[in-house]
């Protein structure tokens, strides 16, 4: 027997046997299911949320109906219900290691190996969207990486002075006085402190070990969580 459930239910553990003509179940929701072209277009690209292959008994058409619940065949106004897709996440594809090791959201790489086929418009938006972009400056002369990558590193600069201008005035001054420390694979980036330096007007500074940093010093935040919790954002 098929029990009244919401759309979160683990549609995809749940083994529900189909009548002869493929009915396994039926659908009820707040509002009717789509059958237009265009209502389906949106109904396909809302893949963070369950979908019901829903049947018109009036008219026979095919439709998705979104949200609502599986319910009895025999309540009055459900919809036969043919097919069942639980909602997909983008993140939940791949490797979660990926993200942890390259700071993305999606584990999903664009771009190219060599030449610059890529251009750095591509690579900045795909940093935008969480996703991981690769220019390709293998084989380019030194000159032409400079100018390829110079928007991408604008792009750094201004994010720094955003974030700058946006800090609370305590922060504010320890920056002034102890400056910016540059750490991660970006840190290495050669002449980015100083061009950092100019464009802040705040001393800004490359560590001595920029790819360990990170590492080392989320390893003493650990280790003396108690005092530093405060540095760290809350479920929010």
């Amino acid at each position: 027997m098929l029990q009244d459930g919401g759309a979160d239910s683990e549609f995809a553990d749940r083994q529900v046997e189909a009548t002869p003509d493929g009915i396994v179940g039926a659908w009820i929701g707040d509002g009717p299911p789509a059958f237009a072209a265009a209502e389906l277009v949106a109904a396909i690209h809302d893949v963070r949320n369950t979908a019901f292959v829903v049947v018109d008994p009036a008219t026979g058409r095919r439709g998705i109906a979104r949200g609502g619940a599986m319910v009895e065949a025999s309540r009055p106004g459900a919809f036969p219900v043919l097919a069942v897709l639980p909602a997909m996440y983008p993140e939940w594809l791949g490797d979660r290691s990926f993200n942890e090791a390259h700071a993305t959201r999606f584990p999903y790489v664009t771009g190219a190996m060599a030449n610059g086929i890529a251009t750095t418009r591509l690579v900045i938006e795909a940093a935008r969207a969480g996703c991981l972009g690769f220019f390709g400056a293998a084989g380019l002369q030194r000159d032409a990486v400079r100018v390829a990558i110079d928007e991408p590193v604008q792009t750094i600069v201004e994010s720094v002075v955003k974030c700058l201008s946006q800090a609370p005035p305590e922060l504010a001054q320890d920056l002034i006085v102890q400056g910016v420390h540059l750490v991660g694979g970006g840190a290495m980036l050669k002449g980015l402190d100083a061009r950092l330096r100019r464009e802040t007007g705040v001393p800004v500074h490359m560590v001595d070990a920029p790819l360990e940093a990170v590492v080392l010093g989320a390893g003493r935040c650990i280790e003396d969580f108690d005092n530093n919790s405060i540095m760290f954002m809350d479920e929010r």
